[in-house]
């Protein structure tokens, strides 16, 4: 799901972008996010690191993320060890730290009905085709069920967006896990993840 959000705020656009670069005032405008503090570097500045905690749709995320860009007063970037996090721009996005295949898991504090799971990658710089296995537990991840196993080539400039979007019926699950091999073929390549979004 897309969401685009805008409104009309009355300060210089110098406040308001300072105000919104320092990832410690989420919590004073986005009602998810319960406590963010300044884990290392500058703070509101590219390279600053921050810790986070938000609960949504049944789930506690506790992970940081790291500012990429901060182009004043236009822009603020952000990419997190982990999705769930929006960005200013209405993307979401998730790179791994290191190359290789990387296990994401989404918890959830009680068990959950999910009836549709959602998944957008992205890859603009590397042509590679990856393979991610999607899975599902009802015992707190001790053991678990596939949903789908899929391949997918991208070709940039040309092919740089992967959108998966799967009807599910599934009971009383407690954790959805997403294992991405970014590159089958081999070779040195990073798993990233756009979006993913369960309801």
């Amino acid at each position: 799901m897309d969401v685009s959000v805008s409104g009309i705020v009355r300060a210089r656009p110098e406040d308001v972008f300072r105000f919104l670069a320092d990832l410690e005032n989420w919590p004073r405008w986005q009602s998810d996010m319960k406590s963010t503090s300044l884990a290392d570097g500058p703070r509101g500045e590219v390279g600053a690191v921050y810790r986070y905690v938000s609960k949504a749709i049944g789930m506690t995320f506790d992970s940081t993320v790291r500012l990429t860009r901060v182009d004043a007063p236009r822009e603020v970037a952000f990419e997190g060890e982990w999705t769930g996090m929006i960005r200013p721009d209405g993307r979401e996005s998730w790179r791994a730290a290191e190359p290789g295949a990387q296990t994401l898991r989404l918890r959830f504090d009680d068990p959950q009905r999910l009836e549709r799971i959602r998944l957008v990658f992205e890859e603009r710089d590397v042509a590679r085709t990856q393979e991610f296995v999607l899975r599902w537990s009802g015992d707190d991840g001790r053991t678990y069920r596939d949903i789908v196993r899929q391949q997918y080539t991208f070709s940039p400039p040309d092919t740089v967006r992967e959108v998966e979007d799967y009807t599910v019926q599934l009971e009383g699950v407690t954790t959805v896990e997403l294992h991405i091999i970014p590159n089958i073929g081999g070779g040195i390549a990073r798993a990233s993840l756009a979006q993913w979004t369960v309801a």
